[in-house]
């Protein structure tokens, strides 16, 4: 079939803003290279575990967790990925992202979902995650992106929006249906040792230490991600019809 001729035949190249757009690139949340380990944990590592422990049972005073978010929050890094919803969700106000936070000790997971007429969220800031075995954190950024991405479809009442969320992330190298295995946990108390400190109870010198209040990297922390822990989005309700 002969050529037929156009107006770009003519006056050459067609303008960039006249070119077919290149389709999206899908950019990799997984990593392709693989992440330096975290090293074990030292003596100055050990001791801000012990305040976590205290934090975490009962009479020991806030000064203990005032203790261990100045130790956890210096040099941490909070990351927001936000995934793009298709535009029937969009449209109804519906919103969802995963929180992480690379530590000096290891990764939070976290996330938020802002579903149709309801909102969920925890965790992926300074905190780290617990299980009925204790606090733990994750020793990789991919696995840490999968336990918050497998929280978030998990968080959706609707399985179109449940199934857009996963599909977003497998195509990108992450499981948002399994999550990373248990086994890749690292581990920052047992339940046994915080029923240990629980048992003791606190000590004349914890009873004793005056809580500093929040520390300079916690509030630096705070100001670099804009908002505090505790202050999650509003929930953002819509009166559009939900997609059948």
């Amino acid at each position: 079939m002969p050529h037929q001729v156009t107006l770009w035949d003519l006056l050459g190249t067609p303008p960039v803003e006249m070119r077919k757009p290149a389709p999206p690139a899908i950019l990799p949340l997984a990593s392709t290279a693989p992440e330096p380990a975290f090293p074990p944990f030292t003596a100055e590592d050990l001791a801000a575990l012990q305040h976590l422990g205290k934090a975490l049972c009962h009479g020991y005073g806030p000064a203990h967790d005032s203790l261990w978010s100045a130790y956890i929050c210096k040099g941490a890094v909070h990351t927001c990925l936000e995934v793009p919803l298709p535009a029937q969700w969009r449209d109804l106000g519906c919103t969802a992202v995963v929180r992480v936070t690379r530590t000096r000790l290891g990764w939070t997971s976290g996330f938020w979902l802002q579903g149709y007429g309801y909102s969920r969220g925890r965790g992926g800031f300074h905190h780290p995650n617990q299980d009925l075995m204790g606090p733990f954190l994750w020793p990789t950024r991919q696995a840490a992106v999968e336990d918050g991405a497998s929280w978030l479809r998990d968080a959706c009442q609707e399985k179109p929006l449940a199934r857009a969320i996963a599909e977003y992330f497998a195509a990108r190298g992450i499981d948002a249906l399994g999550g990373p295995h248990p086994n890749l946990m690292r581990r920052l108390l047992t339940r046994e040792e915080l029923a240990a400190i629980e048992k003791r109870g606190p000590s004349a010198e914890d009873l004793a230490l005056v809580d500093p209040g929040p520390s300079e990297s916690l509030l630096a922390f705070e100001r670099a991600i804009g908002v505090t822990e505790d202050d999650m989005p509003p929930p953002v309700l819509s009166r559009v019809r939900m997609p059948a």
